[in-house]
């Protein structure tokens, strides 16, 4: 992948706000790219294929309280999360913030402690 491709006319989704940080996140062609900083000089960024998504998607819709643990974890017919994305719990976790830009998700602030827990729309 050349990185000279993803950040070309990205285009801004949405800034989701998790419990510690705040998280941008736009779009390109083919990728989601997740942005999140600290301060106003050093960050950091994940990419995130759309098809991905879209597979993570299919598979978790509809589902209330759903922790990125849980969707690393998920094995349905035609869907392995470890198989699509590999064993990285934070790829989960990107995918979901990519499902809240996308207003398919919603962050469930009533539940208290470190994980964040989502709540999956059944049609966007």
């Amino acid at each position: 992948m050349k990185l000279e491709k993803v950040f070309v006319d990205l285009d801004f989704l949405a800034k989701v706000s998790s419990k510690r940080l705040d998280y941008l996140v736009y779009a390109s062609k083919d990728d989601y790219v997740i942005v999140s900083s600290k301060d106003a000089y050093s960050g950091n960024y994940s990419l995130i294929d759309k098809d991905v998504v879209g597979k993570v998607y299919q598979a978790i819709k509809g589902t209330q309280g759903i922790t990125s643990g849980d969707v690393s974890q998920i094995k349905k017919p035609g869907f392995v999360f470890g198989r699509v994305v590999g064993k990285n719990q934070f790829s989960a976790l990107h995918c979901l913030y990519v499902l809240v830009a996308l207003k398919k998700a919603k962050i469930d602030h009533r539940h208290v402690g470190r994980s964040l827990v989502f709540n999956i729309r059944n049609r966007a």
